[in-house]
């Protein structure tokens, strides 16, 4: 199953407890340890030596290799991908939702993204796997909850371990003449998997709060060695209302927790693949057409992707509380799906289109089908308020994440009339794509390139430029006009950067232009049908400190905007988003 256990390590803080936890399941396995470490390429020689002075730590055999990538987490990620036959042992803080928001999270990221179980040693793991050791899995009423279970089984045959299926069940939703029966579920589940191996244990827990009664089942369990739970990838805006199930027992278990956040397949098709997120197709017309006419303008396949999500509330005494089902009943999601699908149909008769309705985050569920698409169509409507700040759009959310192209498209929230039955026939004339001067910029601009030459559009190499002390007289300050012939070599240079790998066979048209770069950037989106930004990919901390130009214009979108990531040259060449 495994050839070998990866440990990603922090070298200037190094979990040792963690690391002597997981060369025990390499020593289990019959398998090497291999420390992973990300670095500059101005620290790779330091973070070589504390690497190789960690190593003499684990127990099995034991390897080194550092990473050279400004982004851990992106840089992790992709290697998680390309070594299927690795199971990654990271250690992490498991930190309250407030902290994560602020600074990121390496274990959230990869066991979110990745669709493979992780191992992820909280702080309060000290169990070592043994003989007569037992893996705990945790399941519930959903099937999402049950995907950690091949996982699982084939780990505990690798490990020579039990198994033991639990589910919580909260006795104040359960009369009391149908508790007796509370273990049907949970029964079957290990019947079934016993079918082909020794017979699975199960037992159902009794509480309120999920979390807690896990982990105080596991504490006082010490045969427990390891749990295994399926992750719903709630986002972290979402846990600073309602906290994560999985993230919580993390935190507190006293044994590593096997994490498999479940991927959505895409559907049967050989052509490339369009998603679109929609919601009612009174609100959703832009995002239909869109997506449909670049369906065509490609030859793909489209996908129409619908989701809810449960409704949180806070009450007037603080207390949360939490809808679990949609508002107006699943039947009514299904049927505006139909609709939408009915349009798309309309405009393109000979498309092949596809949809899924799903309960979840709408940015969750549209960044899992990323990882097969060509490009993210969403819709954006305008927020307000607290759920604006706190939650953001859903366009901002996916851009953050998406493993291609993102296009958001202005959404009206609330129309008036009838939703127009003509369809996006005047296509794209004109394309505006910034620059200044960057490897991520060169990328959006080569992809805005191929949109151009697809749709036969003309292109905008737009470069902004600002001196910040604009208020002094230009005639006492000749370092503005140094600025200024700064900023328009480096636009000529992206220009001929572009011309040397692209050709002439789309007209383009160089725009220098003086002032705010947010103000410009909409300004020019205005009179376009398409702008295309690239996105730093800059950590958390760095968008507190210095902003991002691309949110910003994301979530008050002047025209369709396309956000594509520095990232999207590397998932052509090696499947691998960088966070």
């Amino acid at each position: 199953m495994y050839l070998n256990v990866t440990i990603p390590v922090d070298t200037d803080e190094p979990d040792l407890a963690a690391i002597e936890i997981a060369s025990g399941v390499a020593d289990r396995l019959g398998v090497g340890v291999e420390l992973v470490t990300v670095a500059s390429s101005r620290t790779k020689g330091r973070k070589e030596a504390q690497l190789a002075a960690l190593a003499s730590v684990p127990v099995a055999k034991t390897t080194t290799r550092v990473l050279v990538a400004r982004d851990v987490s992106g840089e992790l990620l992709g290697d998680v991908l390309h070594h299927p036959d690795s199971l990654w042992c990271v250690p992490t803080h498991a930190r309250w939702a407030v902290v994560e928001a602020l600074l990121g999270s390496v274990s959230e990221d990869l066991t979110r993204d990745s669709g493979k179980p992780i191992v992820l040693i909280g702080p309060r793991a000290d169990r070592r796997v043994h003989d007569g050791g037992v893996i705990l899995v945790t399941v519930d009423e959903t099937s999402a909850s049950k995907a950690i279970l091949p996982a699982a089984v084939e780990l505990a045959h690798s490990l020579r371990l039990g198994i033991r299926i639990v589910e919580v069940v909260d006795p104040s939703r359960v009369p009391n003449d149908l508790r007796s029966v509370d273990s049907n579920d949970v029964r079957r589940v290990a019947a079934e998997w016993s079918k082909d191996g020794p017979p699975i244990d199960f037992e159902v827990l009794h509480g309120s709060h999920p979390a807690t009664e896990i982990i105080d089942y596991i504490n006082r369990s010490p045969e427990i060695v390891l749990t295994a739970m399926a992750s719903h990838g709630v986002p972290v805006q979402a846990r600073l209302v309602v906290p994560s199930v999985t993230y919580r027992v993390v935190r507190k278990a006293a044994c590593p927790v096997v994490v498999l956040h479940p991927l959505p397949v895409r559907p049967h098709g050989d052509r490339g693949l369009i998603v679109a997120g929609v919601d009612e197709l009174t609100t959703s017309t832009g995002v239909i057409d869109f997506a449909v006419a670049e369906a065509t303008k490609r030859g793909a396949q489209l996908l129409l992707v619908h989701t809810w999500e449960e409704q949180y509330y806070v009450g007037e005494l603080g207390m949360v509380y939490v809808e679990t089902g949609p508002v107006d009943g699943q039947e009514d999601h299904f049927a505006h799906m139909d609709e939408v699908v009915a349009r798309a149909k309309a405009i393109a008769p000979d498309l092949q289109v596809d949809s899924v309705v799903s309960r979840g985050w709408a940015a969750n569920v549209l960044v899992d089908f990323s990882r097969d698409a060509e490009l993210i169509v969403v819709g954006h409507h305008e927020h307000h308020g607290l759920s604006a700040k706190a939650f953001g759009s859903t366009g901002r959310s996916v851009m953050k994440r998406a493993w291609c192209p993102v296009i958001v498209v202005p959404c009206a929230s609330h129309p008036e009339v009838t939703p127009p039955t003509t369809a996006f026939t005047e296509g794209i004339r004109n394309v505006v794509v910034a620059t200044d001067g960057s490897e991520f910029a060169d990328v959006a601009m080569a992809w805005a390139y191929d949109a151009c030459a697809r749709w036969g559009a003309s292109l905008t190499v737009m470069h902004v430029w600002d001196y910040p002390y604009s208020g002094m007289r230009a005639s006492a300050l000749p370092v503005r006009d140094y600025v200024g012939q700064d900023a328009s070599e480096a636009l000529r240079g992206a220009v001929d950067r572009l011309r040397a790998t692209k050709g002439e066979d789309v007209r383009v048209r160089s725009l220098l232009v003086e002032g705010p770069t947010r103000d410009s950037l909409r300004k020019a989106g205005a009179d376009a049908d398409l702008l295309v930004l690239g996105s730093h990919s800059r950590s958390v901390l760095g968008r507190l400190v210095l902003g991002s130009v691309t949110a910003s214009i994301v979530e008050h979108p002047p025209c369709p905007v396309a956000v594509v990531r520095a990232s999207f040259a590397k998932v052509g060449a090696q499947s691998a988003p960088t966070k």
